[in-house]
């Protein structure tokens, strides 16, 4: 059995599914081609502008 590197793992990307609304699903890759990004960029790069907030804290 092969074990991967804790680097390795920790760059591993996963696969998230989430239902939309026919609306959205038109909209986002309408916007995507509009910047010239991929729906992933512009998915990432949305969750990156969200504030950090670490989980517990008040």
């Amino acid at each position: 059995m092969f074990i991967f590197p804790e680097q390795y793992l920790a760059h591993m990307k996963k696969k998230y599914f989430m239902r939309l609304s026919e609306r959205r699903l038109n909209k986002l890759p309408s916007y995507a081609i509009e910047v010239d990004k991929t729906m992933t960029q512009v998915i990432e790069e949305f969750i990156d502008s969200l504030p950090d907030k670490e989980i517990g804290k008040t």
